[in-house]
């Protein structure tokens, strides 16, 4: 399987440490240069700061940003080069304000806006869709739609998953681990 399959959580105008403690992750001292780990972070600048997750058993989901964002708004970009999915969301105050997503099983020219979408952002995305329409006229073995929200992610945080970023991520770690459920005590 050939592709990224990742999210990536921009938060700014907090601090890393408030960040953490949100998500519920320590910064260890080992640099992940390729993010190869399952979770890595970076500093963007004294209020910018990045969690970078590979999907794998066990990975943050909309669920796990919405309880972040209960502290500390945060803006989602997750990444399937595999099936070309991919969606940019902000959260805020522990729900989803608003999102923007393609996905191909819709049609190649699919994306949707969902939520309390703000003008910037929805001229921004008609932008973008305008591109990828005229990219994509004749071309029907590359997926133009599937930039715009990832050129909307990188718009908003200057990040994209597939260009080599200039700062410096880390392997982070789980604080604790989850207790596991028992199967017959579903109330603990």
């Amino acid at each position: 399987m050939m592709g990224f399959r990742c999210s990536i959580l921009y938060f700014r105008e907090s601090s890393k440490t408030a960040i953490l403690d949100a998500a519920g992750f320590t910064e260890s001292t080992t640099e992940d240069s390729y993010n190869e780990e399952q979770f890595s972070g970076a500093s963007i600048n004294e209020s910018s700061y990045l969690i970078w997750q590979n999907w794998r058993k066990g990975s943050l989901s909309e669920p796990d940003y919405i309880r972040i964002s209960n502290d500390i708004s945060l803006l989602a970009c997750d990444v399937c080069e595999t099936t070309m999915f991919c969606s940019t969301s902000f959260f805020r105050g522990g729900k989803q304000v608003w999102s923007v997503a393609h996905n191909p099983e819709y049609g190649l020219d699919h994306v949707s806006l969902t939520g309390d979408v703000p003008d910037t952002i929805t001229a921004t995305v008609t932008t973008l869709r305008e591109e990828a329409k005229i990219s994509q006229e004749g071309v029907d073995d590359v997926d133009f739609y599937f930039e715009v929200p990832v050129e909307l992610f990188r718009t908003i945080s200057g990040v994209r998953h597939d260009l080599v970023n200039s700062f410096s991520f880390y392997a982070l770690e789980f604080k604790q681990a989850a207790p596991k459920k028992r199967f017959w005590k579903l109330w603990r």
